[in-house]
């Protein structure tokens, strides 16, 4: 079985090292290693969608919720901080604004989805707010509020709030407001891929996907451009 989590690659682990080899914290170096993957791994998508480890994320320079929590949760692992994915469903139509109302009715109603859990001080905390760039979740935000919809342009609000910021003690996430279902807690991605719970494209899905990603993400530059 294909590993996603590859903490061992060497990318990985001096990416890691020099983000947080110099704190004596775990919470410091959390931050750290969000900071990075929030905004050194703008927000959008390759056209291998879900398939990417850790390191792959690293080279592609993009990430979207998944791809971004394999990368933070092996950036953790790394430097010795416990952490785990967990993994859900979201409603398809978070990508509106990003996608025609057409492509969406082409779609899945719901995909897998996941964000990362991190333990420090003996609890578990919840994080998805790394998923967008600053700009980009802020222009994001910006176009939803126009719009009035309840999801779409990659975000959701949960309980009436977004954020894209670093805070364990007032969670705010990014599309947490889009997620229904649970899949539960796990160490390494492949495994939850591999197993019946993983929802995704069929084949046809896949091949429009791939021909959509291009303008995609230029949707999405169009829109942090602007901000």
């Amino acid at each position: 079985m294909k590993r996603y989590a590859d903490d061992e690659h060497p990318s990985v682990q001096e990416l890691a090292k020099r983000l947080t080899g110099d704190l004596e914290s775990d919470r410091a170096g959390l931050e750290r290693l969000f900071l990075f993957v929030r905004d050194d791994i703008k927000f959008g998508f390759t056209n291998r969608w879900n398939d990417l480890k850790a390191s792959e994320v690293l080279l592609a320079g993009v990430g979207h919720c998944t791809t971004k929590a394999t990368l933070l949760h092996s950036l953790c692992r790394a430097a010795g901080i416990q952490s785990r994915v967990h993994f859900a469903l979201i409603d398809t139509n978070i990508m509106r604004g990003f996608v025609s109302k057409a492509v969406l009715l082409t779609m899945p109603s719901h995909v897998s989805h996941s964000w990362t859990e991190v333990k420090t001080d003996g609890i578990w905390h919840r994080l998805d707010s790394y998923i967008m760039d600053r700009q980009a979740f802020r222009a994001c935000e910006a176009a939803l509020a126009a719009k009035r919809w309840r999801h779409g342009f990659g975000v959701s609000p949960f309980e009436g709030k977004l954020s894209c910021e670093f805070n364990l003690e007032e969670e705010g996430f990014v599309q947490m407001g889009a997620v229904s279902g649970d899949h539960g807690v796990w160490d390494e991605p492949g495994d939850y891929f591999a197993s019946g719970d993983y929802a995704s494209f069929n084949g046809f899905q896949m091949m429009g996907f791939k021909v959509l990603v291009g303008g995609i993400n230029r949707k999405v530059e169009l829109l942090r451009s602007a901000i």
